[in-house]
């Protein structure tokens, strides 16, 4: 005799969204950008709000890595970054406390020393905070958002750089002391794209970073992602949970 099913219909619910949208001649443009901010926007019923409903499980987008955009906002922070292909983006979440800042920041120059690799610098993310109508639950845990800049002191190629990054990202996360880690994170860390993310939903997260509206900064593609939290607690970390290319977390 078979036993009778848990399983029904009404019990199937949408969950996560995901998107991509690409030219297929590899130009990159604003256009795309926008464009992908308003595919990730119509799929904000694929994510989720608690009970704050200002403060999303997470949205977030992937783009090309615009060279002429990073040496211009580089500059304007007074740092100069070699060629294109020669240099690495970190997108980091930091803890607020600036003694524990201080010490993730000494600690990610000790790797990049282990590594070979020289820190050019940092520069603060502008973020719009509460002007974008982030929810108080989301502001409350919000890092410091910086990105970090560096370059292999070897002469890489582009694949073995972009390996090389992996590793100093993995690195510097794994050895970094237990008080530190608990508010740190890299969204990113690649010569070739970065992440811009965050405990968002779909429509704050193109007020949120002003980089995103910056008609200079292009990109050929674009990979959205918004977070319906199934089995783990949203946070800004899990935002865009994308290690790889691309994946449903």
């Amino acid at each position: 005799m078979s036993l009778p099913s848990l399983y029904h219909p009404s019990f199937e619910h949408d969950a996560c969204g995901i998107g991509c949208i690409a030219h297929l001649d590899g130009k990159p443009t604003h256009g795309l950008i926008e464009d992908a901010l308003r595919m990730l926007i119509n799929m904000e019923h694929r994510g989720a709000t608690g009970a704050d409903p200002d403060t999303g499980d997470g949205a977030g987008i992937l783009l090309q890595l615009c060279d002429p955009y990073f040496q211009d906002i580089a500059k304007e922070v007074g740092l100069e970054l070699p060629e294109k292909g020669t240099y690495g983006v970190g997108m980091t979440f930091l803890p607020k406390d600036e003694r524990l800042k201080r010490r993730c920041k000494s600690h990610i120059l000790a790797c990049c020393k282990e590594l070979k690799f020289e820190l050019i610098g940092y520069r603060k993310v502008p973020t719009r905070g509460r002007h974008a109508g982030i929810g108080i639950t989301a502001r409350n845990s919000e890092p410091a958002i910086e990105q970090v800049f560096v370059k292999s002191k070897e002469k890489l190629g582009s694949e073995v750089l972009e390996r090389k990054l992996y590793v100093l990202r993995k690195r510097i996360a794994l050895t970094l002391d237990e008080e530190c880690q608990k508010d740190f994170h890299f969204a990113s860390f690649s010569s070739q794209t970065i992440i811009y993310k965050g405990q968002l939903t779909t429509e704050q997260l193109k007020f949120f970073y002003s980089d995103l509206l910056d008609s200079r900064f292009k990109s050929a593609i674009g990979v959205v992602h918004s977070r319906f939290s199934t089995n783990t607690v949203p946070s800004w970390a899990m935002a865009q949970p994308f290690r790889y290319l691309a994946h449903n977390g």
